[in-house]
């Protein structure tokens, strides 16, 4: 006899079978004729699973039980593993304030996959397990995933606009191009951009905006100015250090940093080769977490209202289970510039 399987024979069922994993996890989880899978399909699933002794994952059912009967709905958050923790917490404490002041009670349960293997979960996007889903920190790989199946729960996408899911959103494209409305407001004409390797959807949106609008307004990016590395703090430490190396002594006056980890690494490597903040070299970092307010010196930052899109978030999950909502829906946020040390003054004037 072959040895049980979990969440990983959705998988080689999937690929033995030439189906998609959602549409095995749906059969599997007895929804096929809700989701109208054809008979035929229906059975080879089931066919193949009994031969591979295929066995769900009983826990997950056992705590989706218990909750229904407490009458309370149990929402999981997708979250790619090793994503930013800073905003990780940032997003729980929106959904513990929005709990706590709104009065409406859930389970909410964190559930981990691998960023670009969205598919592998495929199992536990389903009301087998959970009232409602928050999918955060998708790829393209995983948007195509999900856009190609249909599900039996209320999804809702974090920062990523959809015809056929609601989100919660900001206007990423708009938050690169008012930085470099800034640094043209403020007399730059030579400037750099440090980024992440991450191919979102969200990064492209703000590298575009930034240099689309730096373009417009006759800003120099040069293409040895704008330098990839790690969303980390340890990344923007090398990514400032190439920026250097690339530039030598003729370094742009101003620099987008679209991580704010980032820029907080980058801070004293560029102290390190007597690169005075904001003297010599202006920035304006991405994010707006708790540690910009108190690096030296403290980072102009795009503001990303990421408690209040967790919120948003959560209201639009509840507003479908009670069925206030009928069609998808898309709540957008407002971004804004906080002003600090590192470029402009604490009033928001444009420093002299």
């Amino acid at each position: 006899m072959k040895e049980k399987t979990n969440t990983s024979s959705i998988k080689s069922i999937a690929q033995a079978l030439g189906l998609s994993a959602g549409t095995v996890s749906i059969v599997l989880n007895g929804r096929g004729d809700k989701m109208r899978i054809s008979q035929a399909t229906q059975k080879k699933v089931m066919d193949y699973a009994q031969g591979i002794n295929y066995q769900p994952n009983i826990y997950a059912r056992r705590l989706r039980k218990v909750n229904k009967n407490r009458n309370l709905p149990m929402i999981a958050v997708f979250w790619p593993v090793n994503f930013n923790s800073t905003l990780t917490g940032r997003f729980f404490n929106g959904v513990q304030e929005f709990q706590l002041t709104d009065r409406r009670e859930a389970e909410i349960v964190l559930q981990p996959y691998k960023y670009n293997e969205l598919e592998k979960s495929a199992e536990y996007l389903s009301s087998e397990y959970y009232s409602g889903i928050i999918l955060m920190g998708l790829s393209e790989t995983d948007v195509s995933f999900v856009l190609a199946n249909t599900f039996d729960i209320p999804i809702v996408l974090l920062n990523r606009p959809s015809d056929q899911y609601s989100s919660a959103c900001v206007d990423d494209f708009e938050s690169g191009a008012k930085v470099a409305e800034l640094f043209f407001k403020r007399g730059h004409k030579d400037v750099a951009l440090i980024s992440y390797g991450a191919s979102s959807r969200s990064t492209v949106l703000k590298r575009s905006g930034f240099l689309s609008t730096c373009f417009e307004h006759g800003i120099h990016v040069d293409f040895n100015r704008v330098v990839d590395g790690e969303g980390s703090y340890r990344g923007g430490a090398m990514a400032a250090e190439e920026l250097i190396q690339r530039c030598g002594s003729n370094l742009p006056t101003a620099v987008f940093v679209l991580e704010s980890c980032m820029a907080i690494g980058a801070l004293p490597v560029f102290k390190k080769h007597g690169i005075e903040i904001p003297r010599d070299m202006e920035i304006v970092s991405y994010g707006d977490n708790p540690q910009d307010e108190f690096s030296i010196p403290s980072l102009t930052s795009i503001h990303m209202p990421l408690e209040e899109m967790s919120k948003d978030c959560m209201k639009i999950i509840f507003d479908i289970l009670n069925g206030d909502v009928k069609q998808h829906v898309t709540l957008m946020q407002s971004i804004s510039i906080v002003f600090r040390e590192s470029c402009g003054d604490f009033n928001g004037s444009f420093l002299k």
